[in-house]
């Protein structure tokens, strides 16, 4: 196991153990409620100069792991009362509106979705007749896709809707703190050095 692993490990699993012994019964919201309890024993650790770093990281992944849950839960929601097959579908289709003149690989690059599986969702898109594509004048190898009128109807008709799944998470704070959320996951968005012991990395 990776040593950062482990010390992220080692530094969360006794403080969980002390938060249950506070609260027996656990909520459905057990991980942003022991989130408060932890920031606010580490907050005091921090100012007797006590702070633990792995158990930080460990933290901010949990609260990415449990945002990401929850997040795919709602994306699921929307696309169970919608004819999309995936959220990205309709991701797909809305990018496609802002932004004319996009090849097939500049529409997946934007959708940070890897070749492939961006490839398949382009494929249902066109076979379902909600995008179109035409030969490239500046590059003939490629596609360049746009949006055809069922499927700007479709992103008009859902619109609202998706636009609540991005809003659910932020929508009860302040400009100001709006902000410093995107400054927070702009650092977070920084690629770091791969890891050649991971294969996806080779």
């Amino acid at each position: 196991m990776d040593t950062e692993v482990l010390q992220c490990i080692t530094a969360i699993v006794p403080r969980i153990e002390r938060f249950m012994e506070d609260r027996p019964e656990l909520s459905p919201s057990w991980m942003q409620d022991f989130g408060r309890w932890l920031m606010s024993n580490e907050t005091q650790a921090e100012r007797s100069g006590d702070v633990d770093p792995p158990l930080m990281d460990a933290l901010i992944g949990m609260h990415l792991v449990d945002i990401a849950n929850r997040l795919r839960s709602r994306m699921n929601r929307f696309v169970s009362s919608s004819p999309f097959s995936t959220f990205m579908d309709y991701q797909f289709l809305y990018v496609v509106q802002e932004h004319e003149d996009m090849t097939k690989s500049q529409l997946i690059a934007a959708n940070s979705m890897e070749m492939s599986s961006g490839i398949e969702v382009v494929k249902r898109l066109l076979g379902r007749g909600w995008i179109s594509e035409t030969s490239n004048p500046k590059d003939r190898r490629s596609k360049l896709i746009a949006i055809t009128e069922s499927g700007s109807q479709l992103v008009a008709d859902h619109a609202e809707s998706a636009a609540s799944i991005y809003n659910s998470f932020s929508r009860d704070l302040s400009v100001d703190e709006k902000i410093r959320v995107l400054e927070a996951l702009s650092l977070l968005g920084e690629e770091g050095p791969e890891n050649p012991s991971h294969p996806e990395t080779r």
